[in-house]
């Protein structure tokens, strides 16, 4: 790759993209996208306060030792470009699927 001004959407980028650094104890390349409920197609689960997760199953374990207490979670919204942390409380009577009352796809 060469780096060139003629890429991108003229904003003064030199690789046809915009980087974004943000810091967050527990964000990592593992995420969880929501397909319903919170935002769906747009919240993606980047991590916790509680640690790292690190594989597909990781999300599915955190809400299983949670059932019926508070479980905070670092959301990522594609449309915002913001993340917020939100506080959940995994049960079965969110009157969606699963704990977490919605379908929530791994990648």
């Amino acid at each position: 790759m060469i780096p060139t001004k003629k890429w991108g959407d003229g904003q003064g980028g030199l690789i046809g993209c915009r980087i974004r650094f943000c810091m967050f104890d527990a964000a990592n390349d593992v995420v969880w996208h929501i397909l319903a409920g919170l935002c769906a197609r747009t919240d993606y689960v980047i991590g916790t306060p509680y640690g790292i997760m690190r594989g597909e199953g990781d999300l599915y374990d955190l809400v299983e030792d949670n059932i019926g207490e508070p479980l905070r979670l670092h959301v990522y919204n594609s449309e915002t470009d913001q993340v917020r942390e939100i506080v959940i409380i995994p049960n079965e009577e969110w009157g969606g699927e699963g704990l977490l009352g919605c379908d929530v796809g791994y990648g």
